[in-house]
């Protein structure tokens, strides 16, 4: 039998007021906890999120989302939320946990530098897409601001 999740037990105001002290990668790394930490974060978050979501594409092998106001067109690595790395032949991906995000079930790993979830996919194309659908999901936000290069602007048909 599973334990319950100490959080979740907190009575709904000061749980709303916990979750909007939150940073966005924490809530994301938490909303894959369970559907009910996904749908708490949803309906309890209120408070207005400083800069902008924006969708970057580093290469063709890299996506990241991030919130933030870029300083002279850089993203510091802390301020991203999550990201679509492309599958490597060099890394042991069976040690990895699995979520579920978009329908698939998606190896991701901690960026324990910085803070942020990092997936992996087969086709980061596919990836940026997703982890975009989820996270516009999860704070019913809009895209704010993309990066893309000429081999990307299969972003910018997405957002």
């Amino acid at each position: 039998m599973t334990t319950p999740f100490p959080l979740l037990h907190v009575p709904y105001l000061p749980l709303g007021r916990i979750i909007d002290f939150m940073e966005p990668k924490t809530l994301v790394s938490l909303s894959f906890c369970s559907q009910k930490s996904h749908s708490v974060i949803k309906t309890q978050r209120k408070a207005p999120f400083d800069g902008h979501l924006l969708v970057g594409e580093s290469d063709k092998n890299s996506t990241f989302l991030s919130f933030t106001n870029s300083v002279f067109g850089m993203v510091p690595k802390s301020n991203q939320v999550l990201s679509a790395l492309k599958f490597v032949d060099n890394i042991n991906y069976e040690g990895m946990e699995s979520v579920k995000m978009g329908g698939r079930v998606v190896r991701v790993e901690m960026d324990h530098s910085d803070g942020y979830l990092i997936s992996y996919w087969k086709n980061t194309t596919e990836g940026s897409k997703v982890i975009t659908d989820y996270v516009t999901n999860l704070f019913n936000i809009d895209v704010s601001d993309i990066w893309a290069s000429k081999q990307s602007f299969h972003i910018i048909q997405h957002v």
